[in-house]
């Protein structure tokens, strides 16, 4: 069996009576209360012991087959983070494995839950007048305990074509659009990393990039400090010419 949707997908082998070997046959994961399904599936085991923040969970009907079984443990999990543990496996060369899904989410009334319509409303309008003043759009999810309080789309997915035309009609925003997130990574990554060296005192963004990478010499290289770069005033085109770094991968000038 295949469960391509798991936040923990685990092969649980016997262990010997080395205290290291327990570090290994417990997990942690995410779920809600009330209602929650794991599935386990036997490999030739006789025997076993799995337990759920500390309760142990019947395995009657996994050990007497060799097929993936599914159990419910709605009542011993919490909201929140939960921890797993398979122990106690055998014979020597038998195994269990453990899918645990992500959590479901569910809709819930926004009162119901302790917000505010009329300020949920004020969200509304804050995007809504963002999107008429030139923002292209956005989708907001708002989760709290395991329910959806809030799911919407805002504005457009796309208003330009490739080349930058403006396009004649808008593709509207839906909630199921997949944004590009990879600016981001760059932003935090390089920011908190750069944080913490200042904080440490190995990095001063007013001095020179060769004080810190020598090989960055000659011309006005020699000038430009590191709060340059991160300004993006270091003089440096908006974008890589590809044909001449081809060019210059293939020994041309």
């Amino acid at each position: 069996m295949h469960y391509n949707t798991s936040q923990t997908d685990v092969k649980f082998t016997a262990k010997g009576e080395n205290a290291k070997d327990s570090v290994f046959n417990r997990r942690i994961f995410k779920a809600y209360k009330n209602t929650f399904r794991i599935t386990v599936e036997n490999h030739n085991a006789t025997n076993a012991d799995l337990l759920v923040n500390g309760k142990h969970v019947s395995l009657e009907k996994v050990l007497s087959s060799n097929t993936g079984v599914e159990l419910d443990i709605g009542d011993l999990v919490q909201d929140g983070y939960n921890t797993l543990k398979v122990s106690n496996i055998q014979p020597e060369n038998a195994y269990l494995k453990v899918y645990v899904p992500f959590p479901k989410l569910k809709k819930s009334d926004p009162a119901a839950a302790g917000f505010s319509s009329a300020k949920l409303d004020k969200i509304d309008a804050l995007i809504n007048a963002e999107i008429e003043a030139g923002f292209p759009g956005a989708v907001l999810q708002i989760i709290k305990d395991g329910k959806i309080i809030k799911r919407t789309a805002y504005g457009y997915k796309r208003k330009f074509a490739d080349g930058g035309r403006l396009m004649d009609t808008f593709d509207p925003m839906e909630l199921d659009t997949v944004f590009d997130i990879a600016s981001n990574s760059k932003m935090y990554s390089t920011n908190f990393a750069l944080m913490k060296l200042v904080s440490e005192g190995k990095l001063d963004v007013n001095k020179p990039v060769n004080e810190y990478i020598r090989e960055y010499k000659g011309g006005r290289r020699d000038e430009v400090r590191v709060k340059d770069i991160l300004n993006h005033i270091a003089g440096y085109a908006p974008e890589v010419s590809v044909g001449s770094v081809i060019d210059k991968i293939l020994g041309g000038e």
